[in-house]
């Protein structure tokens, strides 16, 4: 049984869909499974995902029944323990199900809400309705929501994760008869079987921003519009009035009713400043020092999503890292010689840790004595776990079990072997 199912419902994709379902199966997170419901295309979509081969991909097709019938039928489908929903023109960032996954192990959630990048053109930024990530009773989460229901981080299925079996066990499904804000309404009625929400701010998604909507686009369905809106501010207070029969004032009729959904501010970026720069013509060569960069890279991808979830800097966590390793280091010297850090950030690092109460040391001149680490890095430390996990688990995925012992055999060889020539 894979750990999560990803499910995308697919109408005439056929110019996002494959990047869409490689953005998935090609993330280091191997423990999942990838369902692609054709709602009855009638262009090249079902060519395009039967030529991806990859036995985690499960493709179905069916007759077009709008999207809600078609996440419908994805989620009866679905084996794993949570579930993911994308749609067809979405990209998962690399490393999207490995920080949902890790949000909810850890803080033993039954909702991860993420951030996501708002992309138009060549620019992007950054979108996150909460300032730090933290677990929020239903309720607290429920209270910000009813500021801004509009809001897509609130409304949307992509930049979250359910448990599986909170949906399949109350019998939630997508409301067929309701073509607007769907979504919305099986967000709604999720929330009221759960007790707890995790706010993650790691973006997950890149959800590229285009012209146009229902009413713009056609002015005869103006009215139509406005009777579903209607329909789904019924769903909305009769979940309030459920879940605080006695506060009435979360109410907010004319935003539900007018205001159009919105997905933040401004732009601030260019679109692939978010990510850690990687040489590929590096990545191509198979020199001694290619592999070492390999592998700081590897460090530098992973390590900067647990850097930004827990308001440190990289080099926070390359010192973190070494501390939770036992790694014996003592002077400025001998961390700058070990980490490749010049000593100045080192320092910077070594205090930044100790203002955020996860170590402990003392100073004399350049010695750090008796570095201790504390009960507050534990979760840091988990996350770091998780992402090394997560890492072996990529780079041995088609191993067997008698290759990876033989690896481990000449590997300790040659560890030896360096040890000598050192």
């Amino acid at each position: 049984m894979p750990l999560v199912s990803v499910i995308i419902p697919a109408y005439n994709a056929e110019k996002t869909i494959e990047k869409c379902i490689r953005s998935v199966l090609g993330q280091s997170f191997t423990d999942l499974e990838c369902i692609v419901v054709d709602d009855g295309s009638n262009d090249n979509t079902a060519s395009i995902i039967q030529n991806i081969e990859d036995p985690r991909l499960r493709y179905v097709h069916k007759e077009n029944g709008g999207v809600s019938s078609t996440r419908n039928l994805g989620i009866a489908m679905a084996k794993g323990l949570y579930l993911s929903f994308l749609d067809a023109d979405d990209i998962q960032t690399d490393q999207a199900l490995s920080s949902l996954v890790s949000a909810m192990k850890i803080n033993h959630a039954d909702l991860v809400v993420a951030g996501f990048y708002r992309v138009v053109g060549d620019k992007i930024s950054n979108k996150s309705y909460f300032k730090k990530e933290c677990l929020l009773s239903r309720d607290a989460y429920v209270s910000k929501m009813s500021k801004k229901p509009a809001e897509y981080y609130f409304g949307v299925l992509w930049n979250k994760l359910y448990r599986r079996d909170i949906i399949i066990n109350n019998n939630l499904k997508m409301h067929e008869d309701i073509s607007w804000s769907e979504d919305f309404i099986f967000n709604l009625d999720y929330l009221k079987h759960i007790s707890n929400v995790y706010i993650l701010n790691t973006p997950v998604i890149y959800y590229y921003k285009t012209a146009g909507s229902l009413v713009n686009n056609n002015k005869d369905l103006l009215s139509r519009t406005i009777r579903m809106k209607l329909d789904v501010y019924r769903h909305y207070k009769k979940f309030l009035e459920e879940l605080f029969p006695d506060d009435d004032g979360f109410l907010n009729e004319k935003y539900i009713l007018f205001d159009s959904a919105s997905d933040g501010g401004a732009l601030f970026n260019k679109l692939g400043d978010e990510k850690i720069f990687i040489n590929e013509n590096v990545l191509q060569d198979r020199g001694y020092l290619a592999s070492s960069y390999r592998r700081r890279k590897i460090a530098e991808k992973y390590l900067s999503v647990i850097a930004g979830r827990n308001n440190l800097s990289l080099n926070d966590i390359f010192v973190l890292s070494c501390l939770f390793d036992n790694v014996k280091l003592t002077t400025l010297d001998e961390f700058s010689d070990f980490l490749q850090m010049d000593k100045m950030k080192i320092r910077q690092s070594l205090m930044n840790l100790r203002f955020s109460k996860l170590i402990k040391y003392k100073e004399n001149n350049e010695t750090f004595r008796s570095i201790a680490i504390t009960d507050n890095s534990l979760k840091i430390m988990d996350e770091i776990e998780l992402a090394r996990h997560e890492i072996e688990s990529y780079v041995f995925m088609d191993l067997s079990e008698d290759e990876k012992m033989i690896y481990q055999k000449i590997n300790q060889k040659i560890a030896k072997k360096e040890e000598k020539l050192l």
